[in-house]
């Protein structure tokens, strides 16, 4: 590209750690690195992430806690002084806020969640986190939302002016996503013609509702005991859901696994997909799923799920924490496959991709 065309871009992110805001701090560092000057700023370099980073991104890391990146941030910025600054979680967001006006950057945040998370804390740190919103939200040049309920709450709350927020869905799907997914996974469930896996990814913890799943499970597999449930994620709730494992009775037919660098050939090698969030930002699993050409079941909760899945066409919606609901569904799509619109959803899933996404960033 030429020189005068060549633009300074900051990506500003907390960690590298398995969550979705994170993997597209490092999508859109990756991809615009090919074209213009990228620096990736995490105030901590921990995390699975980190290794995907290629070597065209210039890598700062502040090695502080959030709470403590204000005054190393600013520095950082002085000396980098960027075009634009791009901030892909909330936390991130309010540090760049309290500092916004002492730089001339083009400042852009990305709003990766819908409020319910923040909504549910005590009546005082609810209040304070959203005036912090509030605050140093107007200090943007533009905010992204990253699904239409992630908007809605952002003007309900009175975060950000309709005039400078528009959605644009997260950037998921890889250039060498076939690549990915034709990597060779061993698992004894895989190997196994006559077994039929669920799979569910993402965090471990209240939010994705992964008890939701494994109740339900429980009754599927009552039906048809050829059914097996692999959840790949870490978090808090590892113990508690293990434990329901284990009071159901169901240990041989659940597995938790750690975290995967590369999750598509999980997916490829499954043969249905569940999310059983009681909230989403965006739902970066579902475009991964659906990429994967497998069936798709979701909770119909507040934010991406319904988006994605254009309110059912490409895959199954179903009312929040009804195991009864969730476990008929997944006898169904077990014995009755619509290849049809496994074929939709996978179309569907490449308007996710990061390069078509990550210029939508940059037209904005």
């Amino acid at each position: 590209m030429n020189n005068i065309n060549k633009k300074s871009i900051v990506v500003i992110t907390t960690s590298f750690r398995g969550g979705g805001a994170q993997k597209i701090a490092v999508n859109l560092a990756n991809h615009y690195s090919a074209k213009h000057k990228v620096e990736l700023i995490a105030f901590m370099p921990e995390g699975p992430y980190y290794i995907d980073i290629i070597t065209g991104v210039k890598k700062t890391f502040l090695n502080v806690r959030t709470r403590n990146s204000l005054i190393k941030l600013f520095y950082v910025l002085k000396k980098t002084k960027p075009d634009y600054i791009l901030s892909v979680t909330r936390d991130s967001n309010i540090i760049v806020g309290l500092i916004a006006l002492l730089f001339k950057s083009k400042i852009i945040f990305r709003e990766a969640n819908v409020l319910d998370g923040t909504l549910s804390m005590s009546f005082v740190k609810k209040n304070i986190f959203l005036n912090l919103m509030r605050f140093t939200y107007q200090f943007a040049d533009k905010v992204i939302a990253n699904s239409p309920d992630t908007k809605k709450d952002l003007l309900k709350y009175n975060i950000v002016k309709e005039s400078k927020c528009k959605v644009i869905p997260n950037p998921v799907i890889p250039d060498n996503v076939n690549f990915l997914m034709n990597k060779k996974v061993s698992h004894e469930w895989f190997d196994d013609p006559n077994i039929k896996t669920i799979i569910n990814v993402g965090r471990l913890s209240q939010q994705k509702n992964q008890k939701l799943l494994i109740n339900a499970f429980e009754k599927s597999l009552k039906i048809n005991n050829s059914l097996r449930l692999i959840i790949i994620g870490v978090g808090k709730e590892y113990k508690n859901l293990i434990n329901l494992v284990k009071a159901l009775e169901i240990d041989e037919y659940v597995q938790i696994l750690d975290f995967k660098q590369n999750i598509y050939p999980y997916y490829k090698n499954s043969d249905l997909f569940v999310l059983s969030s009681l909230y989403e930002g965006f739902g970066n699993v579902i475009v991964e799923a659906m990429a994967s050409a497998i069936p798709v079941i979701c909770t119909d909760c507040s934010g991406g799920p319904s988006f994605i899945l254009r309110n059912g066409k490409f895959g199954d919606l179903i009312p929040l924490d009804d195991p009864k609901t969730l476990s008929n569904l997944i006898i169904k799509r077990i014995n009755n496959v619509d290849h049809k619109i496994i074929s939709l959803a996978r179309k569907r899933a490449f308007e996710f991709s990061i390069s078509n996404i990550s210029e939508e960033y940059l037209k904005f």
